[in-house]
């Protein structure tokens, strides 16, 4: 278990050198603003995908919960 964590975060680093690389060449052609818009636009799209598809499903829908987690409190 702990190899298959350092193969983790190994892996993590390198695609986040990756990431960097390819921001910085997506940033000179679009924009600065646009890059950052689209890099955390495309991971809110893929974060989404893995919940809905990953997901155990849950006994209680989000108007169970009391109205104060509603708020964010």
């Amino acid at each position: 278990m702990t190899i298959l964590m350092i193969c983790l975060a190994v892996l993590g680093g390198a695609l986040l050198s990756i990431q960097a690389a390819i921001n910085g060449q997506l940033g000179a052609k679009v924009g600065v603003f646009r890059c950052a818009f689209l890099t955390f636009a495309l991971g809110a799209v893929v974060t989404a995908l893995l919940i809905f598809f990953f997901e155990p499903p849950q006994a209680h829908s989000l108007m169970d919960v009391p109205k104060w987690q509603l708020l964010g409190a």
